[in-house]
């Protein structure tokens, strides 16, 4: 008789595997971003190559956990405030009967769960504390109903794939080099005690599994017959019966990680008009921005605020305005106006939420075009100083200043218009009393009437010398050239007289735009006074980065300086 310890690990022995436990330990699941924004997935497991892998039987020869979605191009990055399609792999082997898929299948629970993490590599350059944990952007429970589900079907490999749009939005906190990790996992069910057992719960003969029942039996000859010691058998009495599980997850999860930047930066500012005006009108300005981080065009399809459940178009929104291409550190700003009703036994209420909504793409490449889509909620406070402009130190504000209409010369704020091909400029200086060093600045605001979008360059250009430009007649090569001493040379040059230098330009170079027709834009020239009396700036030069034509903007305000 054998000894006890002839025989093996009984592994298996005794134990009658289901189609159950063969598909917590045999399935695979895996998460997959798509670089093709467009992408039809049973098209692609229709038309791609067959890999030569996919006759292997057991699971852990592959080299991929999803053998067939294993040549799938996928993102690189992605972007915060984006609506990302999302596919989730389901691929179990060995099922030929339909019924017994489906029966299986509806037991089947996918869950998502996409978080935003820090990269701990790198520590923040401000030393401030990072994040306590994994920020939750999305959750979800996949119900096999639920979602837009693809079956496929290659032989005794089935594959069950759910698309799922998955909005990233912004999380408050600013997480330092943030990643994006996409968790999937699932789960079967275990079938109630009312409900009947298929009657092919129990695997079917002559069919291969993924590991080897019968290993222990491999030392054995083939005389011996199987043989069990008495000492390894004991018997256990629970105290209590054991809870049962309702469900049993898959060995297998999946977990991607994508690396997260953002694409646009947003400022939102608020003006009124001023009290002496018949109505009090509450305008906002909104700024987008494209970042660097982004790497290609953007285009805009469509902006709308909501303040107090009502939506509100831009005041230049018109059928050809979207939708609107930028370029990468390209700046554009939509003017709103806020509905402000009052009464007069209740003063209006200055304090107004604003929901931002935008939505657009970018043009990553010819496939990978991104949807972005913003939902912006904040607080502008109209009576707040600082955010509202008064007629009495600044004039009237650039919202008022639509029509082009120049201020009267009486006011103590200087500014002219110009009109150079369908833009209008104005010039508004911000300060009355200027002292020699101070730092003074004016207002720069544009409307482009044309038909078309436009990117400016605002440059402040030097003031010329007396006498430069002049040409001096030159000298004939028959005649000899005059000795100069050194002595007589520099006095001369000692005894010319210098111009002192009046103003300089802080802000030479301002960019505008894209400027969309219909649009306005305002900017700030900053200047620096050096000397008393009254100084002038003989011109701004306007430069059309577009077609590079150049305007000189010459009725400018004057600067008394005391």
């Amino acid at each position: 008789m054998a000894s006890p310890g002839s025989i093996g690990p009984s592994r298996g022995r005794g134990h009658r595997r289901t189609i159950s436990t063969d598909i917590v330990e045999k399935a695979r699941l895996e998460v997959f971003v798509a670089e093709d924004s467009s992408l039809d997935i049973e098209e692609f497991l229709n038309n791609r190559p067959r890999p030569t892998h996919l006759s292997v039987i057991n699971p852990h020869d592959l080299l991929h956990p999803v053998p067939a979605l294993s040549s799938l191009a996928q993102r690189q990055h992605l972007y915060f405030d984006e609506d990302v399609p999302v596919f989730i792999a389901l691929q179990i082997f060995g099922i030929n009967d339909d019924s017994v898929y489906k029966s299986y299948s509806s037991r089947l629970a996918v869950s998502l769960e996409v978080t935003a993490v820090e990269n701990q590599t790198q520590r923040r350059p401000d030393g401030s504390r990072p994040p306590d944990g994994p920020i939750l952007l999305y959750q979800k429970t996949i119900q096999d109903k639920d979602g837009e589900k693809i079956l496929w079907r290659d032989g005794d490999t089935r594959l069950a794939i759910w698309k799922i749009t998955v909005p990233l939005g912004h999380p408050k906190a600013r997480p330092s080099n943030p990643r994006v990790v996409f968790s999937a996992s699932a789960t079967l069910k275990l079938l109630n005690q009312n409900t009947r057992l298929p009657a092919n719960e129990y695997l079917s003969g002559r069919q291969a599994l993924n590991v080897n029942i019968l290993e222990s039996f491999g030392a054995e000859t083939p005389e011996k017959l199987p043989y069990l010691s008495a000492l390894r058998v004991s018997r256990v009495i629970p105290t209590q019966p054991a809870p049962k599980e309702s469900f049993s997850p898959l060995g297998y999860s999946s977990k991607k990680t994508f690396p997260i930047v953002p694409g646009l930066n947003f400022k939102l500012r608020g003006n009124k008009t001023p009290r002496k005006a018949n109505t009090e009108n509450l305008f906002a300005h909104l700024t987008l921005e494209v970042t660097p981080q982004l790497g290609c065009n953007f285009e805009i399809r469509d902006v709308i605020l909501e303040c107090g459940g009502v939506s509100i178009a831009s005041m230049e929104a018109s059928e050809k305005m979207f939708p609107t291409l930028l370029q990468v550190m390209d700046e554009i700003t939509f003017l709103f106006r806020i509905p402000n009703k009052s009464s007069p036994s209740q003063p209006p209420n200055l304090l107004k939420q604003i929901v931002v909504k935008l939505k657009g793409q970018a043009m990553v490449s010819d496939v990978c075009k991104p949807l972005i889509s913003t939902h912006w909620e904040t607080n502008i406070d109209f009576s707040s100083r600082h955010d509202s402009l008064s007629a009495s130190t600044h004039g009237n504000p650039p919202s008022l200043r639509l029509g082009g209409r120049p201020l009267s010369s009486q006011s103590n704020v200087t500014t002219s218009l110009v009109e150079p091909s369908g833009l209008t400029i104005t010039f508004t200086a911000m300060s009355l009393n200027v002292h020699p060093g101070d730092i003074f600045s004016w207002r720069v605001f544009v409307m482009n009437k044309s038909s078309r979008a436009r990117r400016l360059a605002l440059l402040v250009p030097p003031k010329r010398r007396k006498g430069e430009g002049k040409i001096l007649p030159s000298i004939p090569h028959n005649m000899t050239e005059p000795v100069v001493e050194d002595a007589a040379l520099f006095s001369s040059y000692k005894s010319q007289h210098l111009e002192a230098v009046e103003l300089i330009p802080l802000v030479n170079d301002v960019r505008i735009g894209p400027l969309a027709p219909n649009a306005c834009h305002t900017a700030e020239l900053r200047f620096i006074a050096l000397a008393t009396g009254v100084l002038t700036i003989e011109g701004v030069r306007v430069v059309d980065l577009m077609t590079n034509d150049i305007t000189e903007c010459r009725e400018l305000p004057t600067v008394v300086c005391t």
